[in-house]
């Protein structure tokens, strides 16, 4: 078992806990169209697929993501 230093979740296996440590650490992944933002890039991903009808893989696609990193501490 794993613990989230910050918030005490607990998770079995150590990439879910890497991936739900991302809530914490400032980072964001923000649609361009909408200014929506993501803790998970492929939330990201499925929202400009989904709501906005924009094909994965594309330049449309490109352009309408932005992913950034940790806020430095």
């Amino acid at each position: 078992m794993f613990k989230c230093a910050v918030c005490g979740k607990v998770c079995v296996y150590k990439r879910d806990l890497n991936r739900h440590a991302k809530i914490h650490d400032g980072s964001k992944n923000m649609c361009r169209i909408c200014r929506k933002t993501f803790t998970r890039r492929n939330a990201l991903s499925i929202h400009v697929q989904n709501c906005h009808k924009i094909a994965k893989n594309t330049p449309e696609f490109e352009n309408a993501v932005q992913i950034t990193d940790a806020i430095d501490k």
